[in-house]
């Protein structure tokens, strides 16, 4: 009877063991998963940056491409480049232009730095998550322990 009183005890032991490690293990993949997701966020932002980068770019071109046609037709038309009519459109295209730009750059990093906070909760949601697997693993050791000086004094 003696030997089949160890048994359980040890079966109670090995079973709370185990217990705790598969809630650690748990911790860790959630931990994991968690920090995965934190850096494709991260590489997202770096795509919003560049994409906006290239936009930026983009419309950058297409001010030089509207003064030079200004231009164009100003020429064309018998005004001289230093016309105040001329000058007056060239800067409105290039005021616009430029306002452009800048919303194209910030439109990006907006978007990237939402990704990166999104980033950041999710490391720091994959490090609660481990916390709490701790936690969980030492209440089920502290559990099995007391419930085997229960049955066994």
């Amino acid at each position: 009877m003696a030997g089949l009183s160890a048994l359980a005890t040890i079966g109670s032991l090995a079973a709370t063991a185990v217990s705790a490690v598969g809630t650690i293990a748990a911790g860790r993949a959630q931990k994991q998963a968690a920090d995965h997701r934190a850096a494709q966020l991260e590489v997202e932002a770096k795509q919003e940056r560049a994409t906006a980068q290239q936009d930026a770019l983009a419309v950058a071109r297409k001010k030089r491409l509207e003064l030079s046609r200004l231009q164009a037709q100003a020429a064309a038309s018998g005004f001289g480049a230093a016309d105040p009519t001329v000058l007056d459109l060239a800067g409105e295209a290039a005021k616009y232009g430029t306002l452009q730009q800048q919303l194209a750059r910030y439109g990006g990093d907006v978007r990237a730095e939402t990704l990166i906070s999104s980033a950041e909760a999710s490391r720091a949601q994959g490090t609660a998550a481990m916390r709490n697997a701790s936690f969980n693993a030492a209440g089920t050791i502290l559990g099995g322990v007391s419930s085997m000086f229960r049955r066994y004094g």
